[in-house]
């Protein structure tokens, strides 16, 4: 079986997963022992496992050079050929960050991006693209991509946008998670709202 036809799983602490990453005291602060923190409580630990990438691209080179960059950046990652096979697995498993050529048989990867952000707007998108074809790139992030890389790139390169994007999704999770419970808190008694002038009432009383 080829590396990037299976899920590479790295050896990592808990600190260093999705959730050990986030900060918990944001995460609960806003809402104690209530229902609401308890189910954001419980969204964060679901995330806690490591990041899981799916790289798309049919030149089987390119795909586990990608694979194994996540890999050694701490994640999941798993490759397939074809827009496809992609759309499959995002449908069976979640899946937090995509890596496809723009070029990538049968849908083509503009296509895949728009299913992508369409049926799962929290997964972070990269697209590959060939060097000069800046029309692509501005295309690419017009759509809904987190990121492009034009081709050939340097490892580093490929690593250091792979990383960030990975930080930048955790952040937006906790985000959510933190909005959440703000739009579901509720004041002292019958009291509602989120309001600087609000928050000043809640702490005279």
């Amino acid at each position: 079986m080829n590396t990037s036809e299976q899920i590479q799983k790295p050896e990592q602490s808990p600190e260093k997963t999705v959730a050990g990453r986030l900060n918990m005291k944001n995460v609960l602060e806003f809402g104690g022992d209530s229902v609401a923190a308890k189910e954001a409580t419980a969204a964060v630990l679901e995330r806690n496992a490591i990041m899981s990438v799916l790289v798309v691209n049919d030149e089987e080179s390119a795909r586990n050079l990608c694979c194994e960059v996540a890999a050694e950046s701490g994640m999941r990652a798993k490759g397939v050929a074809t827009t496809e096979q992609a759309l499959d697995v995002l449908d069976q498993q979640p899946i937090d960050m995509v890596i496809t050529d723009i070029r990538v048989p049968q849908l083509g990867g503009f296509e895949l991006l728009k299913r992508v952000k369409a049926e799962h707007p929290q997964t972070g998108v990269m697209m590959l693209t060939q060097y000069g074809t800046i029309d692509n790139a501005v295309e690419a992030t017009r759509l809904g991509a987190a990121d492009y890389i034009t081709k050939p790139f340097r490892i580093e390169d490929l690593r250091g946008k792979i990383t960030r994007l990975a930080r930048n999704l955790e952040l937006d999770h906790e985000n959510r998670v933190v909005r959440e419970q703000l739009r579901t808190r509720r004041g002292f008694g019958d009291l509602v709202g989120f309001s600087p002038k609000m928050e000043k009432v809640y702490r005279l009383i």
